[in-house]
C-alpha cells in the first residue's frame, strides 16, 4: 500500500469568502452551506440553508455530489461528504472543498480516514493556534494519506457507511424511547394528583 500526499489525490479549494454575514434573500438562486447547517460534524441541513443572490460565483464555486467538506476552523475539524445530487450551493470560506481523484481515491474512504487517530493527531499537530484555531491548506495539502487498491477503499466505505446509518438509526431510537418514557413519567405524576 502506497501513502500519497493529499496534494497528489485531490484538487483542494478554499470555500467562497464572503466579505459580510451572508444576506438570506428568500428567493435567491444560491444556497449557502455555513457552519452552522452541519449537525453534528456529520451532515447538512440543507433545508434551512440560507439562500443569496447569485454574485457572478464560478462554476468551481459550486459544490458536486463527491465533494468533501473540511472544517478547518476550530478545535474539532471534520470531514464529510456532499453524497447528494445538490444544484446551486456553495459552502463559505471556512471550509475547504475537496474533490477527491476518484481513480486514486474514493471520496467515502477519505472521509473516513480523516476521521482515524493518525489523521486527527497530524491536525492537531498543524493547527495554527490564533483567536479561532485553524488548519491552513498547505498543512491540509501535505498530509499523507494511505491509498490501498480501490477495492478495499470501496470494502472500507461500505462498512463505513453502514456504521455511520446504525449510529444515526441508535440514535433516532434513543431520541424516541426518551419521549415514550418521559410521557409515562408524565402520565404517572397526573394519574397520582
Amino acid at each position: 500500500m502506497s501513502r500519497k500526499l493529499l496534494l497528489e489525490v485531490a484538487e483542494i479549494r478554499q470555500g467562497y469568502q464572503f466579505r459580510k454575514k451572508v444576506e438570506n434573500i428568500p428567493d435567491g438562486l444560491v444556497n449557502v452551506v455555513q457552519m452552522a447547517d452541519v449537525i453534528k460534524g456529520k451532515r447538512i441541513d440543507y433545508d434551512n440553508l440560507v439562500r443569496t443572490e447569485d454574485r457572478g460565483f464560478k462554476s468551481e464555486h459550486f459544490l458536486k455530489k463527491g465533494d468533501v467538506l473540511f472544517c478547518a476552523r476550530g478545535l474539532n475539524n471534520y470531514a464529510l461528504l456532499i453524497d447528494d445530487d445538490i444544484q446551486n450551493t456553495i459552502a463559505v470560506s471556512q471550509f475547504f472543498i475537496i474533490r477527491t481523484k476518484k481513480s486514486l481515491i474514493l471520496p467515502d474512504y477519505f472521509v473516513w480516514y480523516l476521521g482515524q487517530p493518525e489523521a486527527v493527531a497530524y491536525f492537531r499537530s498543524h493547527t495554527l493556534m490564533s483567536t479561532v484555531p485553524l488548519i491552513n491548506k498547505k498543512s491540509l495539502e501535505n498530509i499523507e494519506i494511505p491509498v490501498p487498491p480501490i477495492s478495499t477503499q470501496e470494502n472500507i466505505s461500505k462498512i463505513y457507511r453502514l456504521k455511520e446509518k446504525e449510529r444515526y438509526l441508535i440514535r433516532q431510537i434513543a431520541d424516541k424511547r426518551e419521549i415514550v418514557i418521559n410521557s409515562i413519567l408524565r402520565k404517572s405524576i397526573k394519574n397520582w394528583s
